[in-house]
């Protein structure tokens, strides 16, 4: 499938006259593959701090929507955009964090609740 549906798709939050909000927290998220599968897996809603800012928005969950593969895919994407030069991210880590994470059934409560993942 095209990148194009799920990326645009996570980049909808803008504050006016800016980058898209989601595009300056996922760069900076972009070396832990874990959380930024976990968010895209199951979303966030509440304050996130970002290099001293802080952002209150929310981002839905795509878990139901997307397959591994295509998750992959984003964040693989994500790691090389905005100034990352980080390497793809495998559908093996996308499976192990939806299988570790699959009781779960709210979107993460702001980033202090992604802070506490391993």
């Amino acid at each position: 499938r095209s990148l194009t549906r799920p990326v645009s798709v996570t980049s909808t939050s803008r504050r006016s006259g800016g980058k898209p909000v989601s595009e300056r927290i996922v760069r900076n998220l972009a070396g832990k593959p874990g959380t930024l599968a976990a968010i895209l897996l199951h979303g966030i809603n509440g304050t996130i701090k970002v290099n001293g800012q802080s952002y209150q928005g929310a981002m839905p969950a795509f878990g139901a929507s997307l397959g591994d593969a295509e998750i992959a895919a984003v964040l693989t994407h994500i790691r090389s955009q905005w100034g990352n030069a980080a390497g793809p991210i495998g559908t093996d880590t996308v499976a192990e964090v939806r299988t570790r994470l699959a009781d779960r059934t709210d979107p993460f409560a702001g980033g202090d609740e992604l802070a506490a993942l391993p």
